[in-house]
């Protein structure tokens, strides 16, 4: 066991130390703190940004609003992705609508939804389009990808069409829509923030972004930028370990 929590933290620690090893010389070696910052400036301007009421307030609400926009991404996900399913004539009319939001590129979508909603919706809308098309169209994959032969022997026993659905398509679905939720984590998240630093969206972690950016203060750049990628991987590793208990309880 303790081998094996050694082994963890070396797959986790070496990686860090590799890239932040290679960041400090190349600061060191560039030396123009305004293009890339030493690696105790950059910790250093994390550490205030830690301290600050107003760094965990923006936090707290950019977080707010992915999560939201990541639940309405799925559930409506989840609900075409059944239809396409079960209703060719939905299939036809939803599919080109999945083709044009996967295809349009984030920021397009920003300027276009801008106009209807507010800066502080628009990243929640921009995270639920995000996640839409993906978890839609691996539901529909993993709905059709049932075992025949189990549908035969749901038709042979009378199963009702709730029952059949749970003992029969579920199953098959699952491992798909598990894949889609742990991708759409990513999509949501890096969307949402994306639509915060084009909206200036107020009290929000991509605003951070923006104003640093914006005062050419580096330091804190990337520490903005740092907590963005870690709450990412936060959140990815979360969902992993929500899902894989979800599975070991329906198996």
């Amino acid at each position: 066991m303790r081998n094996k929590y050694l082994a963890g933290a070396a797959k986790l620690l070496l990686p860090l130390l590799f890239w932040g090893g290679l960041l400090w010389l190349s600061a060191l070696l560039l030396d123009k703190p305004l293009l890339l910052p030493t690696v105790p400036a950059i910790g250093k301007a994390l550490l205030a940004l830690l301290g600050r009421g107003s760094f965990w307030l923006a936090l707290a609400a950019s977080l707010g609003r992915v999560l939201a926009g990541l639940g309405i991404g799925v559930v409506l996900g989840a609900l075409f992705g059944a239809l396409i399913h079960l209703l060719p004539a939905a299939a036809l009319l939803i599919r080109p609508l999945l083709t044009v939001v996967r295809s349009t590129p984030v920021a397009s979508f920003v300027i276009l939804v801008w106009s209807f909603t507010g800066s502080r919706i628009l990243p929640l809308v921009i995270a639920a389009l995000m996640v839409l098309p993906l978890v839609a169209d691996e539901l529909a994959t993993g709905l059709a990808g049932a075992d025949p032969a189990l549908g035969e022997v749901a038709a042979l026993y009378r199963l009702s069409p709730l029952r059949r659905f749970l003992v029969y398509r579920l199953p098959a679905a699952l491992p798909y829509l598990f894949g889609a939720l742990i991708s759409s984590v990513g999509f949501a998240w890096k969307a949402g923030i994306a639509a915060e630093i084009l909206t200036n969206t107020a009290g929000s972690l991509g605003r951070g972004i923006y104003t640093a950016k914006l005062h050419l203060e580096t330091p804190e750049l990337w520490a903005w930028t740092l907590t963005v990628i870690l709450l990412s991987l936060l959140l990815e590793f979360f969902v992993k370990k929500t899902l894989r208990f979800v599975e070991r309880r329906a198996t």
